[in-house]
């Protein structure tokens, strides 16, 4: 049984060593056979290798290729202790350690670069989802969630650096669901939670009991604002509008809802206190259309006339709109300016 155990946790080892280690052999008998053959200093070598390193670095190739750099800081970690040793018998030996690691950092820089273009080429459609999600600011909205999406890229970057882009293929497909899901919830979290937090606070306030059909109608137009970000995420017009929506649609049911729980706590004094306040506010907008005379109407007769002067009052707003436009193309063939009288003539009558 021991021997069982000990069996299975050498190939668990194996395999994680596997996982995270790269095949260097070719490079490093590469690097040791240029070394040989090299008249340049340990000095120049390890300042190319320096060089190297910063264009890498640019081309953000320790993100892409993390095992390569992985062997890159092995070899500079060599450099800095060769060159910090006095023990070595032989300077040449020392000097010869010191460029063969110098190589070697070279090469293995080199290679990531060739394999950062073979992961844009086969990652192409996991690399553009990220994309989508830094621009919809994933991460700060679930950093966790981003996070182990990021850790599951990377691994993807390990197989194809170990050339086993089969695998990563295979593996991409869950990491596509995967990030499908989080840009559905960051979508949902950026244009439908606010409805939410509002609908919430109505709750709070019972609407769901005083304002029940509003409040229902809410909790609908929130439901189709996710079912429509989950089938659309892409559409950000649709996406937004389908927010902006179940935000109205939630500032109502917590409006009408604290106006209708008001209503129910009135007596008869207060009753004829509330109603005068709305008169109040007709009053207000009649003023604003020098409407006078519908003191007399029923408050439903009011708003029904004054939604009638708004609509005589938009049209000629657009009639006046269209005069200004066509006298502005006119003026610029003709090089005048005077203004029509019509156009002066003021249309609120």
């Amino acid at each position: 049984m021991k021997n069982l155990l000990l069996a299975v946790i050498t190939t668990s080892l194996i395999t994680a060593c596997a996982n995270t280690e790269l095949a260097t052999q070719k490079i490093d008998n590469a690097a040791m056979k240029q070394a040989a053959q090299t008249n340049i200093t340990p000095t120049q070598a390890v300042e190319n290798a320096y060089l190297a390193l910063d264009k890498a670095n640019k081309n953000e190739l320790t993100f892409y290729t993390p095992l390569h750099f992985n062997g890159v800081q092995k070899s500079f970690d060599k450099i800095t202790l060769l060159q910090q040793q006095n023990s070595v018998s032989q300077d040449s030996s020392k000097d010869k350690l010191i460029i063969t690691e110098a190589f070697k950092a070279q090469k293995l820089i080199d290679e990531a670069s060739q394999v950062k273009s073979n992961i844009e080429h086969l990652l192409f459609d996991s690399l553009n989802h990220k994309e989508v999600l830094d621009q919809l600011d994933s991460k700060k909205a679930f950093p966790k969630k981003y996070k182990n999406i990021n850790n599951d890229l990377v691994d993807l970057f390990k197989l194809i650096e170990q050339n086993r882009s089969d695998k990563a293929l295979k593996n991409q497909v869950d990491l596509i669901e995967d990030m499908t899901e989080l840009e559905i919830d960051t979508l949902v979290d950026t244009y439908v939670k606010p409805a939410i937090f509002i609908l919430d606070k109505a709750e709070d306030f019972d609407a769901d009991d005083y304002a029940e059909k509003t409040f229902n109608l809410a909790e609908l137009s929130i439901e189709h604002a996710e079912n429509f970000i989950a089938e659309n995420p892409r559409n950000i017009a649709g996406v937004k509008e389908a927010g902006e929506d179940a935000i109205l649609a939630a500032k109502r049911a917590l409006n009408i809802g604290q106006f209708s729980k008001s209503l129910v706590e009135l007596d008869e004094e207060r009753a004829e206190i509330k109603a005068l306040e709305m008169e109040d506010l007709l009053s207000a907008i009649i003023d604003g259309f020098n409407a006078n005379g519908l003191e007399g109407l029923t408050l439903d007769e009011q708003s029904q006339e004054l939604a009638r002067l708004a609509r005589i009052q938009t049209s000629k707003l657009k009639q006046q709109s269209l005069l200004i436009n066509n006298h502005t193309a006119e003026s610029t063939v003709n090089g005048t300016e005077a203004v029509p009288a019509e156009i002066n003539t003021n249309i609120v009558n």
